[in-house]
């Protein structure tokens, strides 16, 4: 079938972003602002013709920083030029040595955004 326009969300600021929706509730990711939107498209807007315009229901905000805890891998099967590293996902032991800490650029470029909700950060071989 044809598509059909039938919304569209208000942006404000230009750039490269991506998008990631949960039922009614679409989260605008801005690369260059560092923040993130949140439009209800179930929730108003405005209609002209068969078209709703969405704002914003909350300024823009950023996501929170968060620490990835990552293990260097010992086993043989791994080829060297692999990643060394794999998300920790148990309680960490803040006295093994093979175990980092790192903090995230958050919307880094790095950042590959696959439909539905699927962030892949290439940098440190991550999805979440």
């Amino acid at each position: 079938g044809q598509s059909k326009l039938t919304r569209i969300l208000m942006v404000d600021v230009p750039g490269r972003c991506t998008l990631s929706v949960v039922d009614n509730v679409v989260a605008l990711h801005h690369q260059a602002s560092k923040t993130s939107m949140i439009y209800d498209i179930s929730f108003g807007g405005t209609v002209v013709g068969s078209v709703s315009k969405h704002s914003a229901v909350l300024a823009p905000l950023p996501i929170a920083p968060c620490t990835l805890f990552l293990r260097e891998r010992s086993d043989s099967k791994s080829p060297s030029t692999s990643p060394k590293i794999v998300l920790e996902e148990q309680v960490i032991d803040t006295n093994d040595s093979s175990i980092s800490s790192v903090n995230p650029e958050l919307y880094s470029s790095k950042w590959i955004f696959f439909q539905p909700d699927i962030v892949i950060d290439a940098h440190f071989g991550v999805i979440w």
